[in-house]
């Protein structure tokens, strides 16, 4: 992962979450742990697929445990925004769930922009 994009990532993470910090605490909490679930996602997305490159060797079941693990990683977080709505939004963790891959269009879309 570029060290733009992580720069970029927490920019984009700490800014929207001082902007619903004003909204309400549950709104804000909801979207630190969205987004840090998704962060250490990526983390085991990156580590994962590196392993896999490097072995050299995939078989059709290659990844099903890895998938089903972030899956479940990704409900858990939605069922404890669900459980505990004092204390955690449901939308905004969601909203967190997909920070990485806004991030990743974001700057998809700038370096498009400065390339020209």
């Amino acid at each position: 992962m570029p060290k733009r994009v992580m720069i970029l990532y927490a920019v984009l993470v700490g800014v929207t979450a001082l902007i619903l910090l004003i909204f309400g605490l549950p709104l804000m909490n909801g979207y630190l742990l969205g987004s840090a679930v998704a962060a250490f996602l990526l983390f085991r997305n990156v580590v994962f697929w590196s392993d896999v490159l490097d072995s050299r060797f995939a078989s059709r079941s290659t990844g099903s445990s890895h998938f089903l693990v972030n899956y479940l990683l990704m409900v858990v977080a939605m069922l404890l925004s669900v459980k505990f709505p004092q204390y955690l939004n449901i939308f905004t963790c969601a909203l967190g769930l997909l920070m990485t891959k806004i991030t990743l269009v974001i700057d998809e879309l700038w370096k498009g922009r400065s390339a020209e």
